[in-house]
């Protein structure tokens, strides 16, 4: 995210998985926007940190994120095969915040949010 290409009130990252990428997981150069948010995201073998501001100056409410260098941390339930559905035994399960007043009430396959006791982290909400 880069103000000075896409003003506006703020960048919001809410509930992606971001899976190996060649530089950091989510950059923010945004030192223009008011508050940027970064909640409830996977983000797995960034090539460099997992949330990256530029400087000081990069407002940033970030939470609820899970960050790690291994895909098998997540229970994903066949990874290869591009099925994300969280498995029993996943830690994304419940360990997300409500984020329902951004608009985000359903996952990647339609299935609403949150089921149990909490949204889940990343893109998909187990079942």
């Amino acid at each position: 995210s880069d103000s000075r290409y896409t003003p506006g009130p703020n960048f919001q990252f809410i509930n992606n998985t971001i899976v190996t990428t060649v530089s950091d997981g989510i950059k923010l150069d945004s030192e223009l926007i008011p508050m940027n948010m970064v909640i409830n995201n996977v983000i797995i073998n960034a090539g460099g940190v997992g949330i990256f501001k530029k400087s000081a100056d990069v407002k940033l409410t970030s939470s609820n994120n899970y960050i790690n260098k291994d895909i098998n941390t997540c229970k994903f339930a066949d990874f290869d095969a591009d099925d994300f559905h969280l498995l029993q035994s996943s830690p994304l399960i419940d360990g997300g915040k409500d984020v329902s007043a951004y608009g985000v009430n359903f996952d990647y396959y339609k299935t609403s949010r949150p089921v149990g006791n909490a949204f889940d982290i990343g893109t998909t909400q187990h079942k």
